[in-house]
Parts: structure tokens; C-alpha cells; sequence
């Protein structure tokens, strides 16, 4: 399993932090998650390379929100 350095995650987080091109990347990704299961009661998304996670935590709580939808995330990784 390949693990990232100390400097990868903190140059990531700096990135993340002082560019909003991160997240407005994250926010129309799971936008676009969010409509297109719109009415489903069970989503399933696959990942590849999920680094540090960042995009997940507000589409889990999008999806808590609705009434009975599950949601599975599915990390996949290659090293």
C-alpha cells in the first residue's frame, strides 16, 4: 500500500486551502452525484486514488438528509 509523505499531505492541504479550484472541483462533482441518483434509495460510488477524502464528508451529508437513501463508498487503490 503506498502511503503518502508527510510533505505530499501538506502540500495538498495548502493547495486545497489557498485554491478554490479544489473545491469547487469537490462541490460539482458531488452535485453532479447528487442529481443523477436523485430519487434512488441506494448509491454506490467506486473510487479510485481517494487521497486524503475531503470531497466525501459533504455528499454523506447531503445524502443524510434525505429520508432513506444508503450510501456505499467503495475506495480503490492501486499501488
Amino acid at each position: 500500500m503506498k502511503h503518502e509523505s508527510v510533505a505530499e499531505h501538506t502540500n495538498f492541504q495548502m493547495l486545497k486551502e489557498l485554491s478554490p479550484y479544489v473545491k469547487f472541483v469537490h462541490f460539482t462533482a458531488n452535485q453532479v452525484i447528487l442529481e443523477a441518483t436523485q430519487g434512488d434509495h441506494e448509491v454506490h460510488s467506486f473510487i479510485f486514488d481517494i487521497m486524503e477524502g475531503v470531497q466525501w464528508p459533504p455528499l454523506m451529508a447531503e445524502v443524510a438528509m434525505g429520508k432513506s437513501t444508503f450510501l456505499e463508498i467503495t475506495a480503490i487503490i492501486v499501488d
